[in-house]
């Protein structure tokens, strides 16, 4: 029988957290959002929900951005929501 391994997010944090911001792709990601979003939130609110919210960053802006929105991010790792505390957002 085939046994299911079960992914440790904490540990992809540890391999992985400090490469992924190195490359642009994080920084064209957020600007490709945020130029959609900047056309429809500033005449309206939006709800935005981020699946992998990781360290917060991108909750931050898009609060500070459009402040009649509202936010919910998922971060799956300890690791995560522990630097999304550190960057000032109310993870748990």
């Amino acid at each position: 029988m085939h046994q299911t391994s079960v992914d440790d997010w904490n540990q992809h944090w540890t391999d992985f957290s400090a490469s992924t911001e190195l490359g642009p792709t994080p920084k064209y990601r957020r600007r490709i959002v945020f130029r959609l979003l900047d056309g429809i939130a500033n005449d309206h609110s939006v709800r935005m929900l981020e699946i992998g919210s990781g360290t917060g960053e991108f909750a931050v802006e898009f609060c500070r951005r459009f402040p009649r929105s509202s936010f919910l991010g998922l971060e799956l790792s300890a690791v995560g929501v522990e630097a999304s505390n550190r960057h000032g957002v109310a993870a748990r």
